[in-house]
């Protein structure tokens, strides 16, 4: 569609038909064709590009109560989803209001109804999103467990090696919303996640590291683990660790592999690890979607060799 010559005010913005005449503009002026029609009632010069671009075309109109939940929500926050969701981003944008209200109608929206005391929003770059919580809560039944757990790990993150991710979120915050959420849709599946979530963890891959070795009936190891001199000084901070066995578990992104400066210093560290007890396991995005059943099998082997009291091993 040709873009159409809007007054300046209206350039580049979407906005309601029922305010055009402020801007000295005729209401049948609004019924050109050749605008874009985004939402019921709104106006727009050219098609919206994107999601945010269409969120903010339909919060150019007043919207009480309506809350941005879903992948969008997600996709505000950065919290990380699996790629088969991301076709979602550009199809309707789901909005959720009290139970208690009702369903917005609009072409181009999916209506939800949540619980009043769990509709929690802020207000962001011209339209309403939920909160991280919420939308954790929102997306957790079109999620596995697995998946789950690797976004609540993002959100509850210490961390700041996540790409883009806005949402930080205190554990016991969560926690608390998750257990308030009760029989609400996605209430138990949150809860499920927030149980198996660790505070701390760098990336999705050590989430996905982590829960593989858990539901293989390995024992779950400790994330981000400090090891240091007999005098007290830090040598490394570990991914995943099984502290007694001393066994380190290292995902290797590709910073590891095109940044010299970190190279040189994971070989240094991995030098006084092994020279210290420790078996170092460094693990690739090819170990990880493609061999972790030898992974698994190696690290079964070198618990009950170095933990044979252990006893999740007996089976």
């Amino acid at each position: 569609m040709s873009r159409i010559t809007v007054p300046g005010p209206l350039e580049g913005v979407a906005w309601p038909v029922a305010s055009t005449q402020q801007f000295g503009l005729s209401y049948g002026w609004t019924r050109n064709q050749r605008f874009a029609r985004p939402f019921h009632g709104i106006r727009q010069a050219s098609e919206p590009i994107g999601w945010i671009e269409r969120a903010r075309a339909y919060w150019s109109k007043p919207r009480p109560g309506q809350v941005l939940v879903g992948v969008h929500a997600f996709a505000h926050w950065g919290i990380p989803f699996p790629r088969r969701l991301r076709r979602a981003l550009d199809e309707d944008l789901v909005v959720a209001v009290a139970h208690d209200r009702p369903r917005p109608r609009s072409a181009g929206v999916l209506a939800r109804r949540i619980r009043r005391d769990l509709l929690q929003s802020a207000a962001i770059e011209d339209f309403v999103v939920a909160t991280p919580e919420l939308a954790l809560l929102s997306m957790a039944p079109q999620l596995t467990l697995r998946e789950r757990v690797v976004c609540v790990d993002a959100a509850v993150t210490t961390s700041t090696n996540y790409p883009d991710l806005r949402a930080r979120v205190p554990f016991p915050q969560l926690a608390a919303f998750a257990a308030a959420a009760g029989s609400a849709t996605g209430g138990r599946a949150l809860r499920e996640a927030v149980e198996l979530s660790r505070v701390g963890v760098e990336s999705p891959q050590e989430s996905l590291v982590r829960f593989a070795l858990v539901e293989a009936g390995l024992p779950e190891p400790e994330v981000q683990v400090d090891v240091r001199t007999e005098s007290g000084s830090l040598v490394a901070v570990l991914d995943l660790a099984y502290r007694t066995a001393r066994i380190d578990i290292e995902y290797e992104g590709d910073h590891h592999r095109v940044d010299q400066e970190q190279w040189h210093r994971d070989i240094q560290r991995e030098r006084w690890l092994t020279g210290h007890g420790w078996h170092v396991i460094r693990l690739t995005k090819d170990d990880l979607h493609h061999r972790m059943p030898e992974v698994i099998a190696l690290i079964r082997r070198l618990l009950r060799e170095r933990t044979p009291d252990c006893p999740e091993l007996d089976a």
